[in-house]
């Protein structure tokens, strides 16, 4: 396939070369109509821009900024850019429209759901890579995600080398993105070993656990797992409320709060989504697609890493 030029935009729109090369440089010396036309055709004919610093777009949900977790991953990924010396764009869902006016190379997409990844593939035309997203292999989208199922089971594995039988995955209602997943892989974590027993305990976000105490004193569960990030100190004070003493009465495994889970009393036993490598890797893929060494949808995944702190004790 013969490779999209300004020369090819600018005969297609009827344009000097000069001005196409100057609105894909975003001069002000462009008109905006005429500027908002010639991204348009760049991106439907498949333009890539061939400036040595390339420009990449971070695309936000409006639901961004609640978790510990985005902010987290959004932070190591500006650093990594900014060190292999990107220009960076970020917007949320409700912006998208007005980004249309910036040529951009690539994309990373932080947004949970499937049609919004689908419409920015569509609308942008240029490579793109979603993190903990699952479904989006058949759009031709390549994803960088955490290894939910690895993690769930090395959590339920822990709790039964300590000697729990009954256990329980404590799962966010209204958290979308990697939610049902966890669910999936702690039933399986589950059933792998018949003496287990499973519990599934659901809370909205926003609430205190306000159910969860009846619950645990009733099914005599004795660890219990929370696998979010954030959600920490709600469950430990109500735990404490409870008069539930954490190891002793029963065992916690969290995910990572970086900024809080090594200060609380105890200390949290948890599992760390890799920032620092789920970065390096989105980095690396989106790289390999601009230089068009990867072809074929694919999925790296990422290990969590173990922190094993003070939370977790044999039944008493």
């Amino acid at each position: 396939m013969k490779k999209t030029s300004i020369r090819t935009i600018a005969s297609a729109l009827e344009l000097s070369a000069a001005t196409v090369s100057r609105a894909l440089s975003d001069s002000p010396l462009v008109a905006p109509e005429t500027r908002r036309k010639i991204l348009e055709s760049a991106r439907e004919l498949g333009y890539r821009r061939t400036q040595k610093r390339k420009r990449l777009m971070v695309a936000l949900s409006d639901r961004f900024y609640r978790g510990v977790y985005d902010l987290s991953l959004l932070e190591e990924i500006l650093q990594q850019c900014r060190s292999r010396d990107y220009e960076l764009l970020l917007a949320t869902e409700s912006n998208f429209h007005s980004l249309k006016e910036y040529a951009v190379d690539g994309l990373f997409s932080l947004c949970y759901n499937r049609k919004t990844n689908q419409q920015l593939a569509r609308s942008y035309r240029c490579p793109l890579v979603c993190f903990n997203n699952y479904e989006c292999h058949r759009e031709g989208i390549f994803s960088v995600n955490s290894d939910e199922a690895g993690a769930i089971a090395a959590a339920v594995e822990l709790f039964h080398a300590n000697g729990h039988r009954r256990i329980a995955l404590l799962a966010g209602v209204n958290i979308g993105y990697s939610n049902w997943k966890r669910r999936e892989q702690f039933q399986l974590a589950i059933d792998r070993r018949p003496e287990l027993t499973g519990f599934l305990y659901e809370f909205y976000v926003g609430t205190e656990f306000v159910e969860l105490t009846p619950r645990i004193r009733a099914d005599k569960v004795t660890a219990l797992l929370l696998p979010h990030e954030g959600f920490d100190l709600h469950l430990l004070r109500h735990l404490e409320k409870a008069a539930l003493h954490v190891p002793r009465d029963i065992s916690v495994i969290a995910w990572e709060n970086p900024q809080l889970s090594k200060h609380t009393l105890p200390p949290l036993t948890t599992f760390c989504q890799n920032y620092p490598r789920m970065a390096d890797e989105g980095i690396r893929l989106l790289e390999n697609l601009l230089q068009l060494s990867e072809r074929q949808p694919r999925n790296i995944l990422i290990p969590y890493l173990f922190l094993k702190r003070q939370s977790v004790a044999p039944p008493s």
